[in-house]
């Protein structure tokens, strides 16, 4: 499946801006070359916040999915999403017709289901850190409900992985190149060669 990010990233190499190829080609090498670790999200789950050490403040590029190996996935039944906890902000977990849209997004592809971004000072860090724990707040915050559909999957923290790409380890100036633009650039690619956004990706 790290061949379907880096055939993307090749289709963006096609693109005229100097420093997103040739940020786009570091992206392509280290996937290439597997400069990455891969983790089980409930590896990190595991470990308190300040303990994450492995999670660079930095920006940079996330993916979740299945890359070890490729199991069978199902939905979290209809009522057992009922009794998720309720988000604050007022957003909703996937039922009725969403949930069966749901079904049909998980039956196109159960390896790569969500490619994520994180700026700033902290970067990816804070940014994988609230993904993770998003199921830990009761009511659950704001803080990551982007790619929520991911903890309607049965057994999400125990089957599912998680990387990242760090801009800075790749020598990638964020002023330069904003990861907005390339996970923009990949979500856009990743349509037109799949006919839709990845499992937990609803949108640009």
């Amino acid at each position: 499946m790290m061949k379907v990010i880096e055939d993307i990233i090749t289709e963006i190499l096609e693109c005229k801006n100097e420093k997103l190829k040739n940020a786009s080609q570091r992206i392509k090498n280290a996937l290439a070359e597997k400069n990455f670790k891969i983790y089980k999200i409930n590896v990190l789950q595991k470990e308190r916040q300040r303990d994450r050490k492995c999670i660079p403040e930095a920006p940079g590029l996330y993916f979740v999915g299945q890359w070890s190996e490729i199991k069978e996935l199902v939905l979290l039944p209809k009522n057992e999403v009922e009794r998720l906890p309720k988000i604050k902000d007022g957003s909703k977990w996937y039922l009725d017709k969403d949930y069966e849209t749901l079904e049909k997004r998980l039956d196109k592809d159960k390896e790569l289901l969500y490619i994520g971004k994180a700026s700033g000072k902290e970067g990816l860090k804070k940014r994988i850190t609230a993904y993770i724990n998003y199921l830990s707040n009761n009511p659950i915050t704001k803080k990551h409900n982007g790619g929520r559909a991911i903890w309607q999957i049965q057994d999400a923290t125990e089957n599912l992985e998680i990387f990242w790409i760090s801009f800075k380890e790749l020598g990638i100036d964020a002023k330069d190149v904003d990861p907005k633009v390339i996970e923009t650039l990949l979500l856009m690619q990743y349509k037109l060669d799949m006919g839709d956004y990845p499992f937990a990706n609803w949108s640009l």
